[in-house]
Parts: structure tokens; C-alpha cells; sequence
């Protein structure tokens, strides 16, 4: 493999984002098929489009080998303090993938650490996500990055 760029994604990028968010739809529906099904792809076709026109949005991608290997969607949040959150604005990880072939190779870290300079120049102190219990590469992955829990998401189905 040569070296991993991240920079920001462009309209252009979309096609290469979407064979990876195929193969994350599939590896979540596999670990937690109670939650995850098969997704839109159309939908998130056009919400990265919009998303790529949204000042409170960023997209990052990861190339290596002259192709798009994985990607980051980042939402910055205004909490206005409300609820007595310390942080006016937080960093949000919306979706973060990486393709099949190119995990355990530290392109993830690669696009969180590239996300993280990119928040902190625009003075945004906090970050947060949310990751299912079912996928403990991932946790592994974000505790690596000096991310801990602090908060706990339930669910229960309603039948």
C-alpha cells in the first residue's frame, strides 16, 4: 500500500464513499441486525451531497493506492450551553469507514487525528460519538484515540 492521504472530500469523492459506506452498512447489519438493516443508499448518496454544501459539515477521505480507502463525516453541533454542556460548539463523528481490505491499518486513526486538527483550528474543544456496544474494534480504535465513555445509550423495542 503507498501512503494515506486524508484531506476534505469534494463532490467528486462521492462515488468512491459510497462502496465503503456499502461495506459499513453490511458489517453493522451483521454485528446488531436488531438495529441495523440494509440502508438507502440514495438517501445517503444525496445526504453527503448536502452535507458537502453545509458550513456545519465536513467530509473527510482517506486515499491510498489512487483510490478513496475510507472517509469521516463530521458535524459541528452549537449546544448553546444548553442542558449545562460546557462546550458552545462540539465535533460530532457522524459515520466513520474504512474498505474491507484497508482496516487494521491505521486509517481510521489517520482521519480522527485529521478531524481533530481541523476542529481545534476552528476552536472546537469537544468531540463526540456514537458507537454501537456490538463492535468492540471500534471502541478499541476510539479509546486508542484518548476518547471515553460518558454517556449511555439505551434502547428497547417496541412491539
Amino acid at each position: 500500500m503507498t501512503e494515506v492521504m486524508v484531506r476534505l472530500a469534494t463532490t467528486d469523492d462521492v462515488s468512491g464513499i459510497m462502496p465503503i459506506f456499502s461495506e459499513v452498512v453490511d458489517y453493522h447489519a451483521a454485528i446488531d441486525p436488531e438495529v441495523y438493516t440494509d440502508a438507502d443508499m440514495n438517501a445517503f448518496e444525496q445526504s453527503v451531497r448536502d452535507q458537502l454544501t453545509k458550513d456545519n459539515w465536513k467530509i473527510f477521505v482517506a486515499e491510498a493506492d489512487e483510490k478513496i480507502v475510507g472517509f469521516l463525516t463530521l458535524q459541528m453541533r452549537s449546544n448553546r450551553r444548553q442542558y449545562g454542556n460546557v462546550a458552545d460548539v462540539d465535533g460530532r463523528i457522524d459515520c466513520l469507514g474504512v474498505g474491507q481490505q484497508y482496516r487494521q491499518m491505521g486509517i481510521g486513526t489517520k482521519l480522527i487525528t485529521a478531524m481533530e486538527t481541523y476542529l481545534k483550528s476552528q476552536g472546537i474543544a469537544e468531540l463526540r460519538l456514537t458507537v454501537s456496544v456490538h463492535n468492540p474494534a471500534a471502541i478499541k480504535c476510539y479509546e486508542k484515540m484518548g476518547m471515553k465513555p460518558y454517556l449511555y445509550s439505551m434502547r428497547k423495542e417496541l412491539k
